[in-house]
């Protein structure tokens, strides 16, 4: 991912300052960790996860604290791997975000909370709030 960045800085049509991590499901798990790590990320995304029993829980456990970052952490009230409140509330309430910037959204939905049309409207908003209009 890093690496990824660093292209993404030589990219003059591209705001490198301006980068958010976007996970969904088991790849939603390393937003515990990644922008605890690369401080170029400046806001993260987290869907359908929690409290991993795939990803190792030490992680989530010791870096989730050390995410200070916008975090938009969204969820489906009827998600049968992920549930709300001993997954998903547990690892948001993990992070290190001041309250005013953690944003917690759960959809009458189950774990594909992508296939609501409210999330892609909240998600953009957030990105909107924190990095401004897309040009």
């Amino acid at each position: 991912l890093s690496r990824t960045i660093d292209y993404l800085e030589t990219r003059p049509d591209l705001d490198s300052d301006k980068i958010a991590f976007y996970g969904i499901s088991n790849g939603a798990a390393y937003a515990s960790t990644v922008p605890a790590i690369e401080e170029r990320i400046k806001a993260t995304i987290v869907s359908s996860c929690g409290l991993s029993k795939w990803y190792d829980f030490a992680c989530q456990f010791n870096f989730s604290p050390r995410v200070k970052i916008p975090v938009l952490m969204i969820t489906g009230k009827y998600d049968s791997k992920i549930l709300v409140e001993k997954r998903a509330r547990p690892l948001f309430d993990l992070f290190g975000t001041p309250e005013n910037n953690k944003h917690f959204k759960i959809y009458e939905t189950g774990h594909a909370v992508w296939f609501n049309y409210e999330w892609k409207k909240d998600t953009l908003d957030f990105l909107d709030r924190y990095f401004g209009p897309s040009k």
